[in-house]
């Protein structure tokens, strides 16, 4: 099983790039076209050369966590904004999900970190430094949701 993963690692068994990486490179394209930014200059702010990008927007290389970040900032985007809209089919076709033993876990818009208020309201919360205030906020909320 491993060995399999490390094989498609960044493509499908028949060699095309992942669809997900495409889908991405091509969300980062339509916003750097939208801002009228060229390849060349994206590529100069993220200090890499126009060819990355490019494979980048093709989907060719995958997009790692920090370098995805980068983009979003540049694009004055959320990094959400990368996997918006994405279709139920390209989401299926990533190689994890072909070589998964077992079924993927659900995305539960019911979980209430999927709710940017209530993410909002716990970043609030945590910089309150008083515990005893905090105490108190946590049973008033308690008391209301009763």
């Amino acid at each position: 099983m491993i060995s399999q993963r490390k094989k498609s690692r960044g493509v499908l068994a028949d060699g095309s790039a992942n669809p997900v990486d495409v889908y991405v490179g091509n969300r980062i394209r339509m916003r750097r076209l939208m801002l009228r930014i060229s390849q060349e200059k994206l590529a100069q702010t993220l200090g890499i050369t126009f060819q990355q990008v490019q494979k980048y927007e093709q989907g060719h290389n995958r997009v790692s966590a920090s370098r995805l970040w980068d983009f979003a900032k540049i694009l004055r985007v959320p990094v959400t904004f990368f996997f918006d809209d994405m279709d139920e089919q390209t989401a299926s076709q990533s190689p994890c999900q072909l070589y998964s033993s077992s079924a993927p876990l659900p995305f539960d818009k019911g979980d209430p970190l999927y709710d940017q208020q209530n993410i909002a309201m716990l970043k609030s919360i945590a910089k309150i430094k008083n515990p005893n205030l905090k105490q108190a906020l946590y049973t008033l909320v308690d008391t209301l949701t009763e």
